[in-house]
């Protein structure tokens, strides 16, 4: 699933057993928009992503769900905690509220290190392991290695 690939193909080829379903929500969208009417437009992008999401679960009743969801270059929009944090336990969430059996979270490793907490992104993916841990659905967590481009922020 996608949010906003607005007719583009999936960046790499997809296998013919896998349904691939894009929503066809343009976020960017409130970007072009003045303060007050932005916060209108992601209100309602909000609304209509969770229902969509909700659907899905429901209708495809997958049994994993898998995350690949976090902040991929430097915004001045938005941080670590709104994207790896806030968006993956939405999904985590609507994903326990579907019964999907499993979930499986793509983290960064070193995450958990000593002193990582004051790393924004290793922070917030920390803090998602944190909650899918104790939650009620089993779980994978993959910890590959990241690209640091923004370690200093």
């Amino acid at each position: 699933m996608t949010e906003a690939q607005l007719g583009r193909p999936p960046i790499f080829p997809l296998s013919p057993r896998v349904k691939h379903y894009d929503m066809g929500l343009d976020f960017m969208q409130q970007y072009r928009q003045g303060m007050v009417r932005r916060l209108l437009t992601h209100s309602v992008l909000m609304r209509k992503y969770r229902k969509q999401l909700r659907q899905l679960l429901v209708s495809e009743r997958p049994d994993i769900v898998i995350t690949t969801m976090g902040l991929t270059t430097a915004s001045t929009r938005f941080t670590s905690y709104d994207i790896d944090y806030r968006g993956n336990m939405n999904l985590y969430k609507e994903a326990v509220k579907a019964n999907v059996k499993k979930f499986n979270y793509i983290s960064v490793i070193a995450c958990k290190e000593p002193g990582a907490e004051k790393v924004p992104m290793l922070h917030a993916k920390a803090m998602v392991e944190d909650e899918i841990t104790k939650g009620d659905i089993d779980w994978v967590i993959y910890r590959p290695t990241g690209y640091f481009y923004d370690i200093a922020k």
